[in-house]
Order: C-alpha cells, then sequence, then structure tokens
C-alpha cells in the first residue's frame, strides 16, 4: 500500500490555487460527492490536479524546509510517473527527496515515501534493507506496518524469495483486509498458476466500496482482464480493458 496523493486540495491553499482547483474538477466543496464528469475524467485533467497539489506542498517545503511536504511533493511527481508513464518524473521526485533528506533529523527513521521510491524504480535490495531497518522501530502505527509489510513482500518476491513475499503479504492482509493486501496476494497467486484464485481476490477488491473510476480502478479491471486473458478467454477479458479505459480515459497501460 502507497503513499496516496491528496485528492483535495489543503486547507492552507490560496484562493488563487483554490479558484485553479475548481476550475479543473468543476467543484468548489470537497465534500461533494463524485459527479458522473469527474467520474469521467481523463488523464490530462487528473495530471493538472496532482500538479496543482504537488506544487503547494513542493514550494511550502522549500520555503519551511519542511520534509513532510517535500514527501508529499515527491509522492505526486511518483503519482504522475505512474500515471503517464514518463520516466523523467522518477528524477523530480527522487530530487525532492534528495532535498528532504538534508532537513530530516539525524538518524531518523526511513521514510515511507522513499521507499515507494525505491520499489518503483526496482532498487528492490535498498528498498528491502530501508524496511528491515523501519521494522526495528519501537511502535509502529498498524498502517504504517501494514504498508511496510506490503512493501517488504514487494521486495521479496522481485528478489525470487517468494515464501517470504507470501508471509510478508498476508500478515499484512491479516491487519486489515483491502484493495492493496488482497491485490498483492492475487498478484502472487496469478504468478503461481492459481487463476480462479486470483481471480476471485480481485473480484472481492472490485466489491469493495471505492472510487469507481481514477488509475487505482482502472489498475483492478486492467488485473482482471489479464487473469481471463491467460486462462485463455479473450472474449471476457475485454469488457475489463473497456471498462478500464473508462475508468481513466487515456492512461497508456488500458489503452
Amino acid at each position: 500500500e502507497v503513499a496516496e496523493v491528496p485528492q483535495k486540495a489543503p486547507a492552507e491553499t490560496s484562493s488563487q490555487t483554490k479558484g485553479i482547483h475548481s476550475a479543473v474538477t468543476g467543484h468548489t466543496s470537497p465534500k461533494t460527492a463524485p459527479t458522473k464528469k469527474r467520474k469521467n475524467r481523463d488523464v490530462r485533467h487528473l495530471m493538472k490536479q496532482i500538479m496543482i497539489q504537488g506544487r503547494f506542498h513542493i514550494n511550502r517545503g522549500k520555503k519551511l524546509k519542511r520534509v513532510s511536504d517535500l514527501d508529499k511533493g515527491a509522492s505526486a511527481y511518483l503519482e504522475m510517473a505512474r500515471t503517464t508513464g514518463k520516466p523523467s518524473l522518477y528524477g523530480h521526485a527522487k530530487k525532492l527527496l534528495d532535498l528532504a533528506d538534508t532537513y530530516a533529523p539525524a538518524g531518523q527513521l526511513p521514510r515511507l515515501t522513499r521507499i515507494e521510491y525505491l520499489m518503483t524504480v526496482h532498487e528492490f535490495r535498498t528498498g528491502l534493507a530501508q524496511v528491515q531497518k523501519l521494522m526495528k522501530a519501537k511502535f509502529l502505527p498498524w498502517k504504517i506496518k501494514k504498508t511496510v509489510l506490503g512493501f517488504k513482500g514487494d521486495a521479496e518476491f522481485q528478489l525470487g524469495r517468494y515464501a517470504d513475499a507470501l508471509a510478508s503479504w498476508t500478515q499484512a492482509n491479516r491487519i486489515k483486509r483491502s484493495v492493496s493486501s488482497l491485490g498483492r496476494l492475487a498478484h502472487y497467486r496469478r504468478k503461481t498458476g492459481d487463476i480462479e484464485g486470483a481471480a476471485t481476490l480481485l473480484d472481492e477488491c472490485l466489491r469493495m466500496p471505492i472510487q469507481r473510476y481514477g488509475r487505482r480502478w482502472a489498475w483492478l479491471l486492467v488485473q482482471r482482464g489479464l487473469l481471463e486473458f491467460d486462462h485463455g478467454r479473450t472474449e471476457a477479458a475485454i469488457p475489463y480493458y473497456r471498462r478500464a479505459v473508462r475508468a481513466l480515459p487515456g492512461w497508456y497501460v488500458s489503452t
């Protein structure tokens, strides 16, 4: 489970930024229920929203030398990179993380956004070392522990330690069943040949009360379609791909 870019403009946003936010999203109140227009928002509009929020945190982080804001700015770049597939955006995220490191207190535990970056750019051994260091903390809130276990399993799986990965992902899922934990277990089952088991887990994800638009929903639909394709059911896979395109028009993965 990775750090999510905030979907609402921060309360401290200037009136000018609020105006831009309203122009992009089509609403002024962050509590407004998603409309059909928002659900059909394409990659271009999503990128604008992420950029507005990311720039707010980057500017405040640089001005106040605030690590948390710089991390949120880096997370925004990571989200934009996953949405567009542009490798250069990972470099921007790394620069912000490196700047945040200069402001962080000496001896601080590894930060989740740094670990997220390492996993995203496939530096799994370094990422696993950071995870193991963080796991030694005397107390970790359950949400952070669940996220860290997910990252730990990601690194272990990519390094060929499949039994360890399954144990980490299972432990994370026991803390709380979620799209991230079930999605990882579905990935394990798919890679080990249990297509029906993976389909059952992804179907559970699709029934969960999450937003029916955006990159995460589109990703789930693509994964569900791939399962049908792996099973030789091409015709059954196509509707999932089409739903993924509607969930986030213009996303390079689904198109």
